[in-house]
C-alpha cells in the first residue's frame, strides 16, 4: 500500500484527477497510511470538482458531520443526480432520519418533502 501511496503521490502531482481520488480515499481509510480527513478532504475536492462522481460522495461523507449544508450539496446536486447509490442512501438518511441537520421548528417534516426528494429517496429504497 506505501508504494501505490507513492504512486498515486506522482501521478496527482502529474494533474491525473484519479489519483486525487485514490489518495483521498487512501487518507479517509488509513489504507497504507495514517487516516487525514484533513488530507482525504482536499484530494477528494479536486476529483470531486471534476465529477468523479465516487469522490462527490466520499466527500460529502467525510463533510456530513462538520459541514452539514455541503455535504448536501455534494449529495444532492452532484452524486445523486449522476446516479450514485450511496449518495441516494445518504439522502434518504438525510431527509427521513434528520441526520445531521438542525432539529427544531424549521425542520421540516418528510410530507414537506419536493418530489425530486422524494423519487431520490424511493430510487434509494429500492436497489
Amino acid at each position: 500500500m506505501e508504494y501505490s501511496h507513492k504512486l498515486y503521490q506522482q501521478s496527482a502531482a502529474q494533474g491525473f484527477i484519479a489519483a486525487h481520488w485514490q489518495l483521498g480515499l487512501q487518507y479517509k481509510l488509513g489504507q497504507g497510511v495514517a487516516q487525514n480527513p484533513e488530507k482525504a478532504i482536499e484530494h477528494l475536492r479536486i476529483a470531486a470538482d471534476y465529477d468523479i462522481v465516487p469522490a462527490q460522495t466520499s466527500l460529502g461523507e467525510l463533510l456530513a458531520a462538520s459541514n452539514p449544508a455541503e455535504a448536501l450539496k455534494w449529495f444532492r446536486k452532484k452524486a445523486a443526480e449522476q446516479g450514485d447509490s450511496n449518495a441516494h442512501v445518504a439522502l434518504a438518511e438525510i431527509y427521513l432520519l434528520g441526520k445531521n441537520t438542525e432539529r427544531g421548528p424549521s425542520k421540516r417534516p418528510i410530507s414537506t418533502l419536493n418530489l425530486q426528494q422524494i423519487k431520490m429517496i424511493r430510487k434509494a429504497c429500492a436497489f
